[in-house]
């Protein structure tokens, strides 16, 4: 795939996930008439607060994602980041942080976490297992969980995606990341469960 198509689908896709919050505060915003209006109601300051909150923590994680960034990610910035937009797609995040800090591939991870919601679309948790700079693993689970066949060749650079698939291109940068940084990608598949396993040769 060439760097057209694939930030064509990478704009689509951004422009998807923060459709919902800003519409709602447009939506809610249009409700509203400005001669009647001598407060604002509490009601609608609500829902205009909560969406504005929702896509500002969503542009955050994004733009640590897939925007230009120092080579290393400080773990309490991955870890709270990843944490606040999981909790936007009811997905719990425990991250250990045994490893050397500047080590973690922060990108890589938050990508694979950034493609989750697809995996666990009722919401539930993610494990991440850190033991060193040349393995970790991703544990997804919960009350539903959907396997897709081409999530391991996209993380191991074997494949790419269709225009009309952009739900995969997390999947599809984090494999781009694995090639650059050198790891490779195992599954192992429960029937509440998927463990993502990265190594290096």
């Amino acid at each position: 795939m060439d760097n057209i198509k694939f930030s064509s689908i990478l704009c689509s896709q951004i422009c998807h996930d923060l459709a919902g919050s800003i519409g709602v505060i447009d939506n809610t915003l249009d409700l509203i008439n400005p001669e009647d209006l001598t407060s604002f109601p509490k009601d609608d300051y609500h829902f205009v607060s909560k969406a504005a909150k929702q896509a500002i923590i969503q542009i955050k994680f994004i733009r640590t994602v897939f925007g230009n960034s120092s080579n290393s990610i400080l773990f309490n910035e991955a870890f709270e980041l990843s944490k606040l937009y999981l909790g936007l797609k009811k997905i719990q995040l425990f991250w250990n942080n045994d490893s050397v800090t500047k080590e973690i591939e922060a990108k890589l991870i938050m990508s694979i976490l950034y493609g989750s919601k697809i995996i666990l679309p009722y919401g539930g948790s993610i494990k991440i297992l850190q033991k060193n700079s040349s393995d970790f693993e991703i544990k997804l689970k919960g009350e539903k969980v959907i396997y897709f066949e081409n999530i391991i060749p996209l993380l191991n650079s074997k494949s790419s995606v269709d225009l009309g698939n952009s739900k995969f291109l997390p999947f599809m940068y984090a494999g781009l990341l694995s090639k650059e940084k050198k790891f490779n990608f195992n599954q192992s598949i429960a029937e509440d469960k998927i463990t993502y396993i990265a190594y290096r040769n």
